[in-house]
């Protein structure tokens, strides 16, 4: 007798974790619930990361089109510290709020070493900020934290006077 409510128990912790996994529509309750406080759907949520085109030629013609700057993320495969960008930093909710005002383009630096050799990239990761004219306007080297990597977006946004300026392997503030 003394084992039944430990059966009951596991039995019921087993049902949650198969249920978890389900890919089940919600009950209907649980919709019209929703629907009746009023909570926001989902799809309403924001951005869960970054969204990147994966091509330079056509993300060069987008920010032309739009006006907005580009921001260039150079990565190669294998790199611990890309990935790491890529999952943590580029997926902070103040970064892809700011994205969106950039037009954003992953670049993999072995199938695109045209794009590294014109801005000089041979360190990774690298994220270039160019004009939608194609100047580079900023450049952050190595992995960047969610506050330091806001920080560059808003300097490029604000204007010319908090961009570095290159020329040749210069850089002037």
């Amino acid at each position: 007798m003394r084992n039944i409510p430990l059966v009951v128990l596991g039995s019921a912790v087993l049902l949650l974790a198969v249920s978890a996994g389900c890919d089940c529509p919600e009950p209907p309750s649980l919709v019209m619930l929703r629907e009746a406080q009023g909570a926001p759907e989902a799809l309403d949520a924001p951005p869960a990361a970054v969204a990147f085109v994966d091509d330079f030629d056509s993300g060069l013609k987008l920010a032309l089109r739009d006006g907005k700057p580009l921001l260039l993320f150079f990565h190669v495969r294998d790199c611990v510290y890309c990935s790491q960008m890529l999952n943590e930093t580029l997926r902070d909710p103040q970064v892809v709020r700011l994205a969106e005002r950039f037009v954003c383009i992953r670049i993999e630096a072995d199938a695109s070493r045209a794009v590294c050799r014109r801005f000089h990239v041979e360190a990774f990761p690298t994220v270039q900020f160019v004009s939608p004219r194609g100047m580079p306007l900023s450049r952050l080297l190595g992995k960047i934290d969610a506050e330091a990597f806001v920080s560059q977006m808003e300097a490029v946004l604000r204007g010319p006077q908090n961009r570095s300026v290159y020329r040749g392997d210069l850089i002037l503030r």
